[in-house]
């Protein structure tokens, strides 16, 4: 992420258009800013009387504490088939707190909870209902005839 622009450059561009002589497109020109970026200096120092940069980003608090984290554990000890959804909601009615998909995964992943996807039928209950009589034929050439 680039830095925001120094302190005194935008003081140099709002000193220069409140002498008067230059347009906010001048300006901005001439001390090679986006006419947007300037206008959007200007507001703020209209309205609040100040030129330094908003914050940039930061970091939010995980919606899941230690309670919440105890809790997902027993949760997924109990029943580990729970998906990210389930989760989520089992969690808001618990806790009162609405959260992503994507937060719970990141949950997840602070807690080291890793989740296997499980086959939902056994290996010998595929092949029952499957159409083919045996497993799947690695090379195909080997059935074939040789050419003469």
């Amino acid at each position: 992420m680039p830095a925001p622009y120094s302190n005194d450059l935008r003081q140099k561009l709002i000193t220069c258009y409140e002498q008067g002589e230059l347009s906010q497109e001048a300006v901005a020109k001439r001390f090679l800013v986006s006419v947007r970026t300037f206008k959007r200096w200007w507001k703020r120092y209209q309205e609040r009387e100040r030129i330094a940069p908003e914050p940039m980003g930061g970091w939010v608090e995980p919606k899941v504490d230690e309670a919440g984290g105890a809790q997902i554990r027993a949760w997924l000890k109990a029943r580990p088939e729970l998906t990210l959804v389930q989760l989520c909601e089992r969690y808001e009615r618990h806790f009162g707190v609405s959260m992503s998909r994507s937060a719970m995964d990141r949950a997840l992943k602070r807690l080291n909870l890793t989740r296997k996807k499980r086959r939902s039928m056994s290996p010998r209950a595929r092949a029952s209902r499957s159409n083919d009589s045996g497993p799947p034929i690695k090379n195909a050439s080997a059935r074939m005839p040789p050419k003469s």
